[in-house]
C-alpha cells in the first residue's frame, strides 16, 4: 500500500545527482526544454550587455574577471547569470577547461544531462586525467539513469582522484538502487571519511542499513545524522521507522515528532501501523492526528478511511 508518507524515504535516492559539493541537494525544475532555457540565456546577455560590458574608455574584462563574476552569481544559484560570464569567459579563452566543466554543473543543476555531458567531454578533450569531468560524466549517466555507465565513471574518477568524496556517495546510492548493501555502505564510510560532519551522508549510511535490515546500526546511525546539519526531519523520520521495525513504537512517535509536527508524526505512525496490519492502532493514530489537526492534515483523513476499509474487510472474512 502506498502512502504520501514514503515519499520523504525515496528522496535521499535522489538527492545527491546534481551538487557541486559533497552531497549538496539542488531541485530539478520540471519541463524544461534546452531551446527554452537557451532563450533564457540569450534574453539574460541582452539584458547585461549594458550593465556588466564596461564602458569604452574602460579596459576590457579579462577572461579570469567574467569567470570570477560567473562563480559569484553561480554561488548565489543565479544560473542563467553565471552562464552568461563562463560564456564570455570561454570566447576570451576558449581552451580553459574549467570553464567548460561550469557549464556542465550548470546543466546538471538544471536537469539537462545531454548538455552537461557534452561539457564534461569537452573537458576531457583537452585533459583526459580530469576527475571532476569523469565524475560529472558520472553524474549526467545518473540523470539518464544509465547506471552501468555512470559506475563505470565514477569509478574511474576515484581512480585518478581517490579524495572525491561525492564520487563515493554516488557509488552508495546506484549500489542501493541495485541492492548492493554492502557496497553502498562501504562507499558511504569511504565518502564519510572525507567529510565526517555532513549529516546528509550519515543519513544515506543509514538507509543502507535500513535496507539490509540491519536496523540497530541504522538507528545509531540515524541518530548521528539527526544530530548534524544537512539531514534534519529526513533523518528523524528514518530514525522513527528503524525504531519502529524493532516494535519501539513510542520512540518512533518522539522521532517523528521531531521530524515535523505532532500531526504529521501520528499520521507517519498510524501509515507503520497499516502497513504491519495493526489497523486498531493505526486508527487511533489517524485519528489522533485528524484531532490536532483537522484542516492540515487531510492525508490523516485518506489514511483512516483505508484502515476503515481494511477493518471490515478483516470483519467480512
Amino acid at each position: 500500500m502506498r502512502s504520501r508518507f514514503s515519499i520523504w524515504f525515496l528522496m535521499l535516492m535522489i538527492s545527491a545527482l546534481a551538487g557541486v559539493g559533497c552531497a549538496s541537494r539542488d531541485a530539478q525544475p520540471a519541463n524544461l526544454h534546452m531551446g527554452d532555457y537557451r532563450q533564457l540565456f540569450e534574453k539574460q546577455k541582452t539584458k547585461t550587455l549594458t550593465t556588466d560590458e564596461p564602458a569604452q574608455h574602460l579596459p576590457k574584462m579579462t577572461a579570469d574577471e567574467y569567470q570570477r563574476i560567473g562563480d559569484r552569481y553561480f554561488l548565489q544559484n543565479d544560473l542563467p547569470m553565471a552562464y552568461v560570464h563562463y560564456d564570455k569567459a570561454l570566447y576570451l579563452a576558449p581552451t580553459q577547461g574549467n570553464l567548460r566543466y561550469k557549464k556542465g554543473l550548470i546543466f546538471l543543476k538544471r536537469g539537462l544531462a545531454e548538455d552537461a555531458l557534452r561539457e564534461f567531454q569537452a573537458v576531457l578533450e583537452t585533459d583526459d586525467d580530469s576527475a571532476l569531468a569523469y565524475q560529472g560524466i558520472g553524474q549526467a549517466f545518473l540523470l539518464m539513469r544509465d547506471l552501468h555507465e555512470a559506475e563505470k565513471q565514477f569509478q574511474h574518477a576515484i581512480r585518478l582522484e581517490p579524495t572525491l568524496c561525492q564520487s563515493y556517495q554516488f557509488l552508495g546510492v546506484i549500489y542501493d538502487h541495485q541492492k548492493r548493501f554492502d557496497e553502498a555502505v562501504t562507499a558511504y564510510k569511504t565518502s564519510l571519511a572525507l567529510k565526517q560532519d555532513d549529516g546528509s551522508l550519515w543519513n544515506n549510511l543509514g538507509v543502507s542499513y535500513y535496507k539490509s535490515g540491519d536496523y540497530d546500526h541504522a538507528i545509531r546511525t540515524f541518530e548521528r545524522a539527526a544530530s548534524m546539519m544537512g539531514a534534519g526531519a529526513q533523518a528523524y523520520n528514518n530514525l522513527g521507522l528503524s525504531l519502529a521495525k524493532l516494535g519501539n513504537y513510542q520512540d518512533a512517535l518522539i522521532a517523528f515528532t521531531k521530524g515535523g509536527d505532532p500531526a504529521k508524526a501520528y499520521n507517519n505512525l498510524g501509515v507503520v501501523y497499516l502497513a504491519e496490519g495493526k489497523y486498531r492502532e493505526a486508527a487511533a493514530a489517524f485519528e489522533k492526528a485528524l484531532t490536532l489537526s483537522p484542516r492540515y492534515y487531510p492525508e490523516a483523513s485518506e489514511n483512516l478511511d483505508r484502515v476503515r476499509q481494511a477493518l471490515q474487510g478483516t470483519l467480512l472474512r
